[in-house]
């Protein structure tokens, strides 16, 4: 089950950064619509364990993402 985590706009360009985490797998995806709604780009990153990722920085070159230990545990 995706969850959509963080959204940022870009106020240069006007394009939609956003990220979305997996809650039952260590799955991240992050991407970017353009300022007239068109999808850009999806990457899914794998990752070592599932966390709740719920920030990301943007500079013109990357996005960076936390994968930070706060993790889920439904017991």
């Amino acid at each position: 089950m995706l969850v959509e985590s963080i959204h940022a706009l870009a106020a240069d360009s006007g394009d939609l950064h956003f990220l979305g985490y997996d809650i039952e797998k260590p799955l991240v995806s992050v991407g970017s619509m353009d300022k007239h709604g068109d999808l850009q780009k999806v990457l899914k990153v794998p990752l070592p364990w599932t966390s709740m990722m719920h920030d990301m920085a943007i500079t013109p070159r990357f996005k960076l993402l936390m994968h930070l230990p706060l993790v889920f545990d439904p017991q």
